[in-house]
């Protein structure tokens, strides 16, 4: 599918990146735990993690 936003990453702050780690919906799961990417400490950002567009699947 194409799309304006190919290529876009999505940044995920601490607290929402735990909240999907334990959402109780299967998909939301498994979606964070193949896709999303923790950044490396001392990243000098205030993001905890970030997830490709296209991984995500948030447009299929």
């Amino acid at each position: 599918m194409s799309h304006c936003c190919r290529g876009w990453t999505i940044n995920i702050d601490k607290k929402t990146y735990k909240k999907y780690k334990t959402a109780h919906q299967i998909e939301i799961k498994e979606i964070t735990d193949k896709h999303l990417i923790k950044y490396p400490k001392g990243n000098g950002t205030n993001q905890y993690s970030f997830g490709h567009l296209e991984k995500l699947k948030i447009f299929n």
